[in-house]
């Protein structure tokens, strides 16, 4: 009789190792939007049947931790793909492929106006970032990944080790990093600005200015 804590994994399970593989490999050989997003695709599939396996065997420790493990590495492929997208959706703005934010983005300037990219390859126009529907979430998903990544290089797989280490399930939202905090206005920059304008000031306007204060009751 097997026992049931050597179980081994559902056949399904199985080829998630292969499908990572495949997506790893679709994304560095990339050439063009599609194909980043495919791999992204690919590794996100991977990351939430692996998820799914690991609950639907939770009380077999040895397979929990195994699709924790591919889970996490198909996340951090997923978080590559994520801010290459980022990336090249940045470089469609600069090349003028997408227009800047407030403009229709996405208006394609023909390609012989610019420089070869993702969207482009041996002259011939494939399909670029606007063309494939990413929406403004996505991006800006992207972008806040890569640049947490950018101030704190391994950030994805610190957070990913760590949640293994602790036996825990790595998730998508331990990766996304929180919204930044709006900066609150510098009170000294903003006083050496009004001081410096009312230095500029002729003594008759700063008269009037008082008066007005005294009239609102601001000033005694």
């Amino acid at each position: 009789m097997t026992d049931d804590h050597f179980m081994p994994a559902p056949p399904a399970a199985s080829t998630l190792p292969a499908m990572l593989r495949g997506a790893a490999r679709t994304l560095n050989e990339a050439t063009s939007a599609a194909e980043v997003l495919d791999a992204r695709d690919q590794a996100a599939l991977a990351a939430d049947l692996a998820g799914r396996f690991s609950r639907a065997h939770k009380a077999h420790d040895d397979i929990t931790a195994a699709m924790y493990r591919l889970k996490g590495q198909a996340l951090e492929i997923e978080a590559r793909a994520k801010m290459r997208i980022a990336d090249e959706y940045d470089a469609a703005q600069e090349r003028g492929e997408v227009q800047q934010a407030g403009g229709d983005r996405k208006t394609i300037i023909p390609h012989e106006n610019n420089d070869p990219g993702i969207g482009i390859q041996d002259g011939n126009t494939k399909a670029t970032i606007p063309d494939l529907g990413i929406s403004s979430k996505e991006i800006h998903e992207g972008r806040s990944i890569r640049d947490a990544e950018d101030e704190e290089p391994g950030r994805v797989s610190r957070i990913i080790d760590e949640k293994l280490d602790a036996g825990e399930e790595p998730t998508r939202a331990a990766i996304q990093p929180p919204p930044k905090k709006k900066r609150a206005p510098d009170s000294t920059k903003e006083s050496l600005k009004l001081i410096g304008l009312w230095e500029k000031l002729s003594d008759k306007a700063r008269g009037k200015f008082l008066d007005y204060l005294r009239s609102q009751g601001i000033v005694t």
